[in-house]
């Protein structure tokens, strides 16, 4: 089994740009990507560190192909929902860069 079958939902990705109107700086978001292959997985388990700090995370983490141009401050929409790219780890195998695993958070598209 590739890892290209276990991408069975699509996404856009999305960058932020922002423009002044009068005095105020209004901020939009443009597709820089549609369609793109992924996964999405929530990641809601609790962490402990050092034994002693619990932490619970509501992040949610999107499997991509290597070469897929995404990075922290971006937008994931997948589905209608809205998620702001909080980091981007690259998956090493014996040959390189194997997939992309990106942590991001649903947002309010308000």
């Amino acid at each position: 089994m590739s890892f290209s079958s276990l991408l069975i939902s699509t996404c856009d990705i999305q960058a932020k740009s922002a423009s002044l109107s009068g005095y105020e700086k209004v901020v939009s978001w443009a597709d820089v990507a549609t369609g793109v292959p992924c996964r999405h997985d929530s990641d809601n388990s609790p962490k402990i560190q050092d034994g002693v700090v619990r932490e619970n995370s509501d992040d949610d983490v999107f499997f991509f192909e290597p070469d897929v141009e995404i990075a922290r401050g971006n937008r994931i929409v997948e589905d209608g929902l809205s998620f702001d790219v909080i980091k981007v780890n690259k998956s090493y195998d014996g040959s390189g860069v194997h997939h992309l695993e990106v942590r991001a958070r649903q947002v309010d598209d308000r």
